[in-house]
This record gives C-alpha cells, structure tokens and sequence, in this order.
C-alpha cells in the first residue's frame, strides 16, 4: 500500500491505541486517525476495578500527547464517530465532521450490560466500565457503607473485594447456583465464595432480582422469593455487550460481536476489526468465539495492523483471563464451557487450586488457577493443544 495512505480507527481503548502505534510502526508516513469518545487520553481498564477503587486513583494512560504527537498520531479526543459511509469511505462523526478513510479498523470494543427498566425501576444504579465510573464509586464506597452487588462475576467480585478492603458491608446477589456462572465450575466458585465470605461479605446465589427499590435515603432490591434487603449503593456487574451498532448499521456481517475473520478481515474488505468487539477464530476449535479478555484488547490489534498494511499475520490465541480479588488471583484459560469434567488439586485450606476441565472425549478443553501460576503455565501447552491432536488419556492431577 502507499505510504499516503488515511488509515482510521475507530475507538480508543487499549485495542485502538496498540492498532494505532503498531500502523505507526510498520509505516512511517502514513496518515493515522484515532477516535476516542471519551473526553481523555487511552488509559488501562483493569485498574479500574483494583486500586482505583481503593483509593489510587492516578490514571494508568497508556500514552500522553506528546508521545501522540511525536508519532504523528492525529488523535481526537472525545469526538464520537457516529455513522459509517462504507460506499465513499469515510466516517461521520459527532461534531458533524466527515473524515475519509483508506482502510478503517473498528476497535469499538464493549459497554456494561444494563438492567431492564421494569428491574431497575429508576434506582440509581452503578456500573463500572470508564475511569469516571471508578472515580464516583471510589468516592461513595467508604468505610462502612453497605452495598449490594447484583453479579457474581469477575467485575461484581472485584467490586466487592475493593469495597470491603474499604470498610464497607457487602451483599452479592448472583441468579446461578454459584458466582462466576459463565467461566468457571463450583469446584473453583466455591473456592473464591471462601474467600469474600472470610472477609466479612454475604453471597446470595439462586437469587433473581425482582425489582430495585428506594426509600429517598436508602436503596434496595427486591428478590422473586419476596425478601428485600436494604444498603446505600447497588452495583450492578451483570456482563457487557460488545458496541456493534456502527458496525452493523453499516451492513458488517455481525453475530454476538462483529465477525472477523483470523487476520482480522470484516464481511468488507477495506474495514477491520479487533479487540472484544471481535468474534473470531481460535486455532484447533469449531466456530467463532468472542473473547472478554485484556489479551484480546492487547493483541489482536497488532495483528489487524499487520494485516491493513498487507502482512500475513493470524490471532488465533487460546483465551486467557485473569482476576485479582484480596490476595487472591484467579486465572482461566480455554473454553469453560465444553467441559462436562473437572479435575482438581488444592483446596481453600491449601490457600491455592488447579482444575483441568475435560470435554465428554476426555480432552482437556479448560484450566484453572488460583495462586497458582506455575500450574497455568504447565497447563497452557495442553489446553493449546487442539482437539483433534490431544490424546484420549490426562494427567489426573494438575501438577
């Protein structure tokens, strides 16, 4: 491609950012745009739900204007992009300005997932997504305080860990049998329940939320059983949903994310896509898969840039997660949900657990660690390993 050529991205997440600095990288010359629809440079969210919480709020920016500059990096600050015009290539944006484009890459990645109305019923209800959410909440969760959490997922955990490290009363109301549902088996949700119920915090599971309520000075919820507790704040952590709007309202083929292929190749040819907005390939497993994962944001994005730029270049990574709550870390990798299986070693006594989950052929499918990297690590070549490749007989422990 010529080096003259406009490059935009829209969004400015970490994935925008690191799509942003590997194009300026590999072309020197090229004219580079960076949407960003909030009012401040890229920053890190995993702090968000961490030490900003607990009272550090110094922002972790991933870059600052002058290094913007110094790369040649047109970024625009707080100015949402509001419309795609595939047919004359280019984006229309907020402030009513038109900017066309070249190749374009969407990194638009994700918002919470908010309550129904009919659930919410106009209660002031907290989300954690941007800094400004961690710094308001920073500054109402103080010592004694008591909150509800709705969500026992890793945000609703890692609120509620921060919280009580502040002093506040917590209650977790999760609607499956066991918190963190969606990626890990009870065997490892009861390891974590342990360890937020030895700090002092309720967990409430089977609990479906009727209705939040408010009293003028308190707030509250109402459960299907009919119980209701009381406290000052709610915070809901109840998944995200990955923006496709602009996306789909531009004719991309989308599907629970935009659809990409492994090079990072929209349904057009000239727009791309990366981070987890994406659903993508992942090498050695059937289907598209969308991944919530930092390693997703960070990654994916340069391969996006390789690709726009003419490169043969594939992400097809295994998915890896992780969560920090007290001094406890939880890592996950693989598809949780193909396992039928767990194999385990370790115990909330032992302070550490490794679980391999293993699909109905008895192919370890997922893995899990917690305060325990090194067994992450020895598990990761397995789980790696695709499907058809593995073989029948597992170790039956995780060392």
């Amino acid at each position: 491609m010529s080096e003259r050529q406009r490059l935009v991205i829209v969004g400015a997440g970490l994935a925008g950012w690191r799509a942003a600095t590997e194009l300026r990288r590999l072309t020197p010359r090229a004219e580079i745009h960076l949407f960003g629809d909030e009012p401040e440079l890229p920053y890190d969210r995993p702090p968000l739900s961490k030490r900003v919480l607990l009272g550090n709020d110094t922002p972790r920016y991933l870059t600052d204007g002058a290094a913007l500059a110094a790369a040649d990096i047109d970024f625009h600050c707080g100015i949402a992009v509001t419309k795609l015009h595939p047919d004359d290539r280019s984006v229309r944006c907020a402030d009513g300005m038109s900017v066309p484009y070249d190749l374009l890459l969407l990194t638009t990645g994700s918002r919470p997932r908010v309550l129904p109305q009919a659930v919410a019923n106009d209660v002031p209800i907290r989300y954690l997504r941007r800094r400004i959410d961690a710094i308001r909440l920073r500054d109402e969760i103080t010592t004694k305080k008591e909150l509800i959490i709705i969500g026992g997922g890793f945000i609703g955990l890692e609120v509620a860990a921060a919280a009580a490290m502040r002093g506040c009363r917590i209650k977790i109301f999760e609607a499956g049998e066991h918190i963190l549902g969606r990626v890990a088996p009870a065997q490892v949700a009861k390891f974590i329940q342990h360890v937020h119920e030895s700090h002092g915090s309720t967990i409430v599971t089977s609990a479906v939320i009727r209705r939040c309520l408010s009293d003028g000075r308190r707030v509250g919820v109402e459960l299907a059983c009919g119980d209701i507790h009381w406290a000052d704040i709610i915070v809901a952590g109840t998944g995200i949903v990955p923006n496709v709007e602009l996306a789909a309202a531009a004719g991309l083929k989308c599907d629970d994310g935009i659809v990409v292929d492994g090079s990072c190749r929209t349904s057009r040819p000239e727009i791309f896509a990366a981070g987890e907005v994406t659903r993508h390939p992942i090498a050695g497993y059937a289907g598209l898969r969308r991944v919530e994962s930092w390693k997703t944001a960070s990654e994916q994005p340069r391969v996006a840039a390789q690709t726009m730029l003419g490169m043969v270049a594939q992400y097809n990574e295994l998915p890896w997660a992780w969560s920090d709550q007290f001094d406890t870390n939880l890592q996950i990798l693989g598809f949780p949900d193909l396992a039928i299986e767990y194999r385990l070693d370790g115990d909330h006594n032992a302070q550490r657990l490794c679980a391999m989950g293993l699909d109905a052929a008895g192919k370890v499918v997922a893995a899990f660690a917690i305060n325990d990297g090194r067994a992450i690590s020895r598990l990761r070549r397995l789980v790696s390993i695709p499907i058809c490749e593995q073989q029948t007989k597992t170790p039956s422990t995780c060392g």
